[in-house]
């Protein structure tokens, strides 16, 4: 398993990354962690013009918002790596504003980079 992490001034945001094979599960939380969406995303020829492609399943758990994590993550993950991923996520802050959502939002950008950033660097060893 192999952890990141994102700071700002006001959030913490971290992730958990576990390859299975050529796979990788990835678990997102933050505050409050707790499971609030899984996605499924995997990267296919378009039957259009064969270039890659990623199609993503969701699930979200009720009065969750993570759905949105779950799949942005999912698909940049899949689509840069050229693997299947799975990411849990579930991220609560108490009392946070529009703002605060973006910049958790940004946050996860940074972590998802980060990750990418990883196995591209491993794949390339």
């Amino acid at each position: 398993m192999i952890k990141f992490e994102v700071k700002n001034d006001k959030f913490v945001v971290s992730a958990k990354v576990i390859e299975t094979g050529k796979d990788l599960v990835v678990v997102i939380g933050g505050g409050e962690s707790h499971i609030g969406a899984v996605g499924v995303s995997f990267p296919t020829a378009s039957i259009i013009n064969d270039k890659l492609t990623v199609t993503t399943s969701i699930i979200t758990l009720p009065s969750h918002k993570d759905d949105v994590v779950a799949k942005i993550t999912g698909e940049k993950i899949s689509k840069a790596l050229e693997r299947k991923v799975v990411v849990i996520a579930g991220i609560h802050f108490d009392n946070i504003s529009k703002n605060d959502i973006d910049e958790i939002l940004n946050c996860c950008e940074l972590l998802t980079e980060k990750i990418i950033r990883y196995f591209s660097d491993m794949r390339k060893k």
